[in-house]
């Protein structure tokens, strides 16, 4: 669209469809291989703007004032954006149904950005075409070319300028996004259905619900726990088990697991972590899905807790932890697992207390 305006606007009708027609068709081959999750709704759009512009220029190419008929081209073109800014609901649930990917909510935002710069650009051009020949009345047909050539060559000067600074503008975005942690959006089944950048997740009033690996690494009687950080997000300053980490968006539980363990204690061997169990756990920002493992090793590890995961870590005995039960010094997911792993056998006896 706005390479046929922008033609139009210097060589006229038949050059901007030679210009706009093998641009539509490369942007059809380029989104059904490349972009395929949003290749329906490029089709769909692409359909609707090449037939109003075949019949807009159908009709428009009766006109004898070569003038008015751009100025007519522009005021649809206006008018079919501006259908797209009131249809932007519909639109944007229908793309990130049909296209949950990591960023394309805020690229649909963009979409609709741009949109609107350039609803109010071909406005100021239409509006800048109709008055300047009776603010600025010329009788002298060469200097009327050249304040139409003037007004036409900030038109298109203006829309080159929007599109380069959006080029640019998305470019960064996309590398800031990139560049920080989003977590999946699951159901209650664990099945994604969204995204979420971390901190818009913690902050926001809505708990949406997240995949959690837990691993606990067990020695006997023996339990390795790990002291959370006074700053930590969810259970601050309290006792938990070894390893407690939110899945990325696009992880499996064994990418995570390989992940995790490397990051936080250098332990390289995860396929010895095995899943015992998931569960449920509404913390203060968000809900969990916990997907409990257990690492059983012959004897103790001194392992060194990496600064990012929280402030030291611990071998407990069972009767270490049984005599501080109920001070509010262990997180709440421990205090679920702990009862568990005695039921399965896999720690010491709990004692009698």
């Amino acid at each position: 669209m706005l390479a046929f305006n922008v033609v139009d606007n210097f060589w006229g009708l038949q050059p901007a469809l030679y210009i706009a027609l093998p641009i539509s068709i490369y942007l059809s081959f380029y989104f059904f291989f490349k972009q395929p999750l949003v290749f329906g709704w490029h089709a769909f759009s692409s359909f609707v703007l090449l037939s109003i512009g075949f019949w807009v220029a159908l009709i428009t190419n009766t006109l004898k004032v070569d003038e008015l008929r751009m100025i007519l081209v522009e005021l649809v073109t206006v008018v079919t954006l501006f259908i797209v800014l009131e249809l932007r609901n519909k639109i944007k649930q229908f793309l990130l149904k049909t296209a949950n990917t990591l960023p394309m909510e805020n690229n649909i935002e963009e979409f609709f950005r741009v949109t609107k710069i350039l609803v109010v650009v071909s406005l100021l051009h239409i509006l800048t075409q109709l008055l300047c020949p009776q603010l600025i009345p010329l009788s002298d047909p060469d200097e009327k070319h050249q304040m139409e050539f003037i007004i036409k060559s900030i038109y298109t000067g203006l829309v080159l300028l929007v599109v380069v600074y959006e080029m640019i503008r998305v470019h960064l975005i996309r590398r800031q996004l990139f560049n920080e942690e989003w977590w999946p959006i699951v159901n209650r089944e664990g099945g994604v259905i969204g995204s979420i950048e971390k901190a818009a997740s913690i902050s926001s009033f809505q708990k949406y619900t997240h995949p959690v690996v837990r691993i606990a690494i067990v020695s006997g009687n023996k339990l390795l726990l790990r002291k959370r950080s006074k700053k930590d997000e969810f259970y601050n300053n309290v006792w938990d088990i070894t390893i407690s980490e939110h899945m990325k968006y696009g992880e499996t539980v064994d990418t995570c697991l390989e992940r995790t363990l490397y990051e936080a204690i250098d332990f390289k061997n995860y396929e010895k972590a095995e899943y015992k169990s998931s569960y449920m756990v509404e913390s203060k920002s968000d809900n969990e899905i916990m997907f409990f493992y257990v690492i059983q090793l012959e004897k103790e590890i001194d392992f060194e807790l990496s600064k990012e995961y929280g402030d030291t870590l611990k071998w407990w005995t069972t009767q270490q932890i049984d005599d501080n039960i109920g001070l509010g010094i262990f997180a709440e997911p421990f205090l679920k697992e702990y009862p568990y792993l005695h039921h399965k056998g896999l720690i010491g006896k709990a004692s009698s207390k």
